[in-house]
């Protein structure tokens, strides 16, 4: 695995009695291989602080205390060293267009994240897909280096349906797809991170 960086301390999130910063875009749609028809999402630039991923972007350590929900995710960054080798070999390699960009699939593009209630510390929602994509950009923001996502962010806000100068009014922003999808419904999340996760040319399986 590649030799980790000296680990700042990981930035808190906004307190839970700020109101969350987010700014709406455009519609977008997000194909799965799974079902003929796309899942409706909307882009949305949101702090970085506020979105849950299902792992700490430094120790690789669950979330599941700050609230993730437990069996959801698919991949074991916790134990799996070629897992947790990979956002820092990117965030080191950092190339915005795979986070940047319109794609309707879930494989590259923005992260997708659900709204999810009862999250500790002023978490607002959570990755469903693009975990490893929200941990590089977390990881950018805490290492001093958010100007490489931010600059390119603020350059393409536009094809999101979004300002350039309504980004620059949040501290961490990051670009998000938005799902509407009942976060009680654990089959339903579980089924929509699978496919998520999975090629679209390749089928999924029962």
């Amino acid at each position: 695995m590649p030799e980790e960086p000296p680990r700042p301390a990981v930035p808190e999130p906004p307190t839970p009695e700020a109101p969350p910063t987010s700014i709406l875009g455009r519609p977008t749609a997000i194909r799965r291989p799974d079902q003929p028809t796309p899942d409706a999402a909307q882009y949305v630039i949101i702090d970085t602080r506020q979105v849950l991923p299902s792992h700490d972007p430094f120790s690789f350590a669950p979330n599941t205390r700050r609230g993730y929900p437990s069996d959801v995710q698919t991949r074991a960054y916790e134990r799996d060293p070629a897992e947790q080798a990979k956002p820092i070999l990117y965030e080191r390699q950092f190339d915005p267009a795979f986070v940047i960009n319109t794609s309707p699939t879930a494989i590259d593009g923005p992260p997708i994240i659900l709204r999810y209630p009862g999250l500790q510390g002023g978490y607002q929602y959570i990755d469903l897909s693009g975990n490893s994509r929200d941990m590089i950009i977390k990881r950018l923001y805490a290492h001093g280096r958010g100007d490489l996502y931010r600059d390119p962010l603020l350059a393409e806000a536009e094809s999101f349906g979004i300002s350039p100068e309504a980004i620059q009014s949040v501290e961490q922003p990051g670009l998000y797809r938005v799902v509407e999808i009942d976060p009680t419904d654990l089959p339903v999340l579980q089924r929509a991170v699978r496919a998520y996760n999975l090629p679209f040319t390749q089928e999924q399986t029962a």
